[in-house]
C-alpha cells in the first residue's frame, strides 16, 4: 500500500494498528485491518474474498460480510520478539470485533516464521489456496477470542 492508500483506510476503517516507541520518537510496528471492499482493486484479496465460502471455519462458512483481512505485520527487526505484534492483532481484534466476527489472513507457504506468529496467536488453519503461482494457507479466528 502506497502512504496515502494506508491513510484512506485509517480514515474511513480505523484499520491501521501503529506501534509508537516514544522515547525513539518512531513508528516500530505496523498492521493494517482491512474490509474485504476497500481491498477490492487488488485481485489476490477479490480472489480471497471470492473463495472464503470454500473454508468452514468453527462450524461456520466464512464470508467477505463476516470477516476482515489483516497484514502483513509489520515489526522493525530491533523490536521483534518483544510481544508488539501480538498486542498489535489483540489491538486491533477488539476495535473491529463490533463488525466482524472472523479474522482473516494468509501466509506464503514459503514463510514459516509468519506461520509459526499465526498458529502461536490463535489463528486456525482451515486450508490452502493458489493464486498467481503461490500456494497460501488460508488462515482465521474468532475477534473475540
Amino acid at each position: 500500500m502506497t502512504g496515502q492508500q494506508l491513510q484512506d483506510l485509517s480514515d474511513s476503517e480505523n484499520g491501521v494498528a501503529i506501534a509508537y516507541d516514544e522515547k525513539a520518537k518512531k513508528v516500530v510496528g505496523l498492521l493494517p485491518g482491512v474490509s474485504w471492499g476497500f481491498l477490492k482493486p487488488w485481485p489476490v484479496f477479490d480472489y480471497m474474498a471470492g473463495i472464503l465460502k470454500n473454508y468452514p471455519f468453527n462450524g461456520e462458512v466464512l464470508s467477505a460480510a463476516t470477516s476482515y483481512q489483516y497484514g502483513p505485520v509489520c515489526i522493525d527487526v530491533a523490536y521483534r520478539s518483544q510481544g508488539i505484534g501480538e498486542r498489535l492483532l489483540d489491538y486491533q481484534r477488539e476495535v473491529f470485533s463490533s463488525r466482524y466476527k472472523h479474522t482473516v489472513s494468509f501466509v506464503n507457504v514459503l514463510n514459516p516464521r509468519s506461520y509459526a506468529f499465526h498458529r502461536r496467536n490463535k489463528l486456525e488453519d482451515p486450508g490452502f489456496f493458489e493464486f498467481n503461482n503461490n500456494k497460501y494457507y488460508m488462515l482465521a479466528m474468532n475477534t473475540t477470542e
